[in-house]
């Protein structure tokens, strides 16, 4: 994914080395927080959408953001390791 789809807002998975599966957690940038989305395992519909990160910041090759948990993580991520989201 690029920069330019991420700030515009593409929903986006999270490479990962297992396997893909129904119902797997999809991303998007509101042009404020991260928001999370939980899918059905069966039919891939969105059933929450939350905020999963706030305090998004956006360098030239990924972002940095603090989780929406109660540690309040700081994470970052590339926008290589991104996929968008492709409904099956």
């Amino acid at each position: 994914m690029t920069k330019e789809q991420f700030l515009s807002g593409v929903v986006f998975r999270i490479k990962s080395n297992r396997p893909y599966y129904l119902g797997q957690d999809s991303y998007y940038f509101n042009g404020t927080d991260l928001r999370k989305q939980s899918r059905s395992g069966v039919t891939e519909e969105v059933q929450y959408d939350f905020v999963g990160g706030r305090n998004v910041k956006v360098g030239r090759s990924g972002f940095t953001f603090t989780e929406m948990n109660e540690l309040g993580t700081k994470s970052r991520l590339n926008f290589d390791n991104l996929v968008e989201y492709v409904s099956n």
